[in-house]
């Protein structure tokens, strides 16, 4: 399955607009990510 995130914008964010974050998934890992005009 695919994770697309369209048009999208991030407000009053400290460091990261967007944090993919697999620390508590062990070995797990993203794949199939798009961030389309963010």
């Amino acid at each position: 399955m695919d994770l697309v995130f369209c048009w999208c914008f991030a407000r009053m964010a400290y460091h990261h607009g967007f944090s993919c974050n697999t620390a508590s998934l062990g070995t797990a890992t993203f794949q199939s990510v798009t961030f389309e005009d963010c």
